[in-house]
């Protein structure tokens, strides 16, 4: 099979997959060994495609899944059952050609095993032996469960509001919310601050901006900051049409 640099598609056999709702995300963790997400559409003639994984996620009825970016929202790879704009058909290890249809064992452990470190009773009454007020130690808690930095080089894009056109904004974090949403952190407007960290002040999430329109990952964010014409042209008439 061809790298990513070389051709995103492989041959499409007869791969399935579980279908399942959208459950609550409890814990992520960063995919950081380039395993990526199988997809395929009604135009593709019996290909498939790959996409970068951003993180891996555990549910709250136990499973464990892929999270991508996709359009204007973030994901999980059971989500991606619509055959004419995306359906999800494994994961792709390309150091080892592989297709696998679960996710790693390891991930699936490392998950699980924070997930019960952090939600154990005992850590909270251990932490409240020493800290007057445990959220002192880490303030973030109140309204976060998790914030990890994003590590694929992935981009929102904003329609401007008095003026045709968009403009790129690189996605600093991603936030893990109390209520098991993920939230894409990108630097306020009105900041100074060009380097911030995540769980920074400078930094709200892209939602929040009523001109928030779509993510896009490096590749293409990357031919848009080089005024690709072509790319320009499809992302502009997309970004037009919402």
């Amino acid at each position: 099979m061809q790298t990513e640099a070389q051709s995103n598609v492989i041959e499409l056999d007869n791969y399935r997959k579980d279908k399942s709702t959208k459950p609550s995300i409890v814990r992520i963790s960063s995919e950081l060994d380039g395993l990526e997400a199988l997809y395929s559409n009604d135009l593709s003639n019996e290909k498939l495609f790959t996409i970068k994984i951003l993180f891996w996620a555990l549910l709250d009825n136990g499973n464990v899944c892929a999270i991508i970016p996709w359009l204007k929202d973030i994901i999980t790879t059971n989500e991606l059952n619509n055959p004419s704009t995306g359906q999800w058909h494994g994961y792709y290890d390309q150091r080892l050609d592989r297709i696998m249809f679960k996710p790693p064992e390891f991930k699936v452990k490392e998950l699980e095993l924070g997930h019960h470190y952090f939600a154990s009773e005992d850590l909270h009454k251990e932490s409240r032996l020493y800290l007057k007020n445990p959220m002192d130690a880490c303030p973030e808690i109140k309204d976060s469960k998790q914030e990890l930095p994003d590590h694929l080089g992935t981009h929102a894009a904003f329609k401007h509001q008095d003026k045709k056109g968009f403009y790129l904004k690189p996605v600093i974090s991603w936030k893990l919310t109390l209520d098991g949403s993920l939230q894409a952190m990108t630097i306020k407007q009105d900041s100074n601050n060009i380097t911030p960290l995540p769980g920074s002040e400078d930094l709200e999430p892209a939602s929040n901006d009523e001109n928030f329109r779509y993510f896009f990952q490096h590749g293409i964010a990357s031919r848009l900051k080089k005024h690709d014409p072509d790319t320009l042209t499809a992302v502009s008439l997309l970004i037009d049409l919402v």
